[in-house]
């Protein structure tokens, strides 16, 4: 019987959730070329 008011609150926050990953998406892909410029910068400095 408590599970379903706790469904209830659940289901904002998930939707809360969504645009905060489609946010995150493109930050790991310009995170991606970051990266390999960084390990490339590194394998030149050592």
């Amino acid at each position: 019987m408590i599970a379903k008011p706790q469904r209830a609150i659940a289901k904002p926050q998930r939707a809360i959730a969504k645009p905060q990953r489609a946010i995150a998406k493109p930050q790991r892909a310009i995170a991606k070329p970051q990266r390999a410029i960084a390990l490339k910068v590194n394998s030149l400095t050592q």
